[in-house]
């Protein structure tokens, strides 16, 4: 599997299967929350902001909204598919 953005799943470009134009796009990737406001993590209390671009992925699990996960082939090669959650999307979103 590999990751991609956050989007509402909500909106008419959702809707409509343009996620990169989610009209939620910056809150639901930039807040540090997912979309009302929660968060996935606490320490002792304290509130643990983890949700950059939907997601906290650099652990051994995954804290992810099911919309962002993208189930490929186990015969692709990572380093061929890892640049697919960021880099190709950034650039791809844009057209």
């Amino acid at each position: 599997m590999v990751m991609t953005f956050a989007s509402c799943g909500r909106c008419e470009n959702c809707l409509r299967g343009r996620t990169p134009y989610c009209d939620l796009m910056f809150r639901a990737n930039f807040g540090g929350t997912r979309l009302d406001g929660s968060t996935p993590l606490s320490c002792r209390g304290l509130t643990i902001y983890g949700e950059f671009m939907g997601q906290s992925s650099f652990a051994t699990h995954w804290i992810v909204d099911e919309r962002a996960v993208v189930v490929v082939s186990k015969d692709l090669p990572l380093e061929t598919i890892s640049p697919l959650g960021c880099s190709v999307q950034t650039g791809a979103a844009r057209c």
